[in-house]
């Protein structure tokens, strides 16, 4: 019941900041207004698919989705792991950062954008598969990814890993890939004009 009070502070919090009265809110999502004060104080859980409305809506990042899932005690699927760092000794990847929080009236509340503390097993001799081909089947559940190499000068191309995931995954994952040529982006321009 904690966490889903949690929930409804921080869904609050969001709408708020992305302008919107409750209203209106509850008008977009297609629900009563009775409905929306019910989820923001901790008295009703969302179905996934509301939640997946409400996310687009207020045009939250994967992180906040994340959380946002969490809290609503939904199993999230969608989390995309960025700055990690590798206990090669132990040959794992772990995620250092702690879910930072903020004091509220009501307690603690997790803070905006924050995930929690996350283990990867990496097995040491774990290979790393270039790929210079990806071919992408979709249904209304998701979306499998191809990914291949192409033969040399032929014409084919053999796939060489394949990866399904949600519809909610996918979208964290381009949002994270986005992020994170940018960020590659600007740092191949800074060694670029280093070189110079």
């Amino acid at each position: 019941m904690e966490n889903l009070r949690k929930f409804g502070k921080l869904l609050k919090n969001y709408r708020r900041k992305a302008g919107l009265g409750a209203s209106s809110f509850a008008e977009n999502l297609d629900v009563d207004r009775s409905y929306i004060s019910k989820l923001e104080n901790g008295r009703e859980r969302p179905s996934k698919n509301l939640l997946s409305k409400l996310s687009f809506l207020l045009s939250l990042s994967p992180e906040e989705v994340a959380l946002l899932w969490t809290l609503s005690g939904k199993s999230y699927h969608g989390m995309v792991l960025e700055n990690y760092s590798i206990d090669s000794a132990h040959g794992k990847e772990v995620i250092k950062e702690k879910m930072p929080t903020e004091q509220t009236n009501g307690g603690a509340l997790p803070t905006a954008g924050s995930k929690p503390s996350f283990t990867i097993k990496l097995n040491s001799d774990q290979a790393i598969v270039y790929t210079d081909v990806a071919a992408i089947n979709s249904n209304p559940y998701g979306l499998i990814i191809n990914f291949g190499q192409t033969g040399g000068s032929s014409n084919e191309a053999v796939i060489t890993t394949r990866v399904g995931m949600s519809i909610e995954h996918a979208k964290a994952l381009l949002a994270a890939l986005t992020d994170n040529i940018r960020k590659a982006e600007m740092k191949k321009a800074v060694k670029t004009g280093a070189t110079n």
